[in-house]
């Protein structure tokens, strides 16, 4: 039923990204996001929907 949240800083070691970038995306609403606070947590459900928005190439 829940999801696992990952952090900012979490979404941009895995993605290799910067923090600002991955704050960036969820500010355009591109990368899915709920504000806790004053941190933003991104689920493993949103970081897939978004990974798969950006993917190129074969699409299976």
């Amino acid at each position: 039923m829940y999801n696992n949240f990952l952090t900012t800083k979490e979404v941009s070691m895995i993605l290799q990204i910067p923090i600002a970038y991955v704050r960036k995306l969820i500010r355009e609403f591109k990368l899915g996001a709920y504000k806790m606070g004053k941190e933003y947590r991104i689920s493993d459900s949103d970081l897939e929907e978004y990974l798969a928005s950006v993917r190129y190439g074969k699409q299976e």
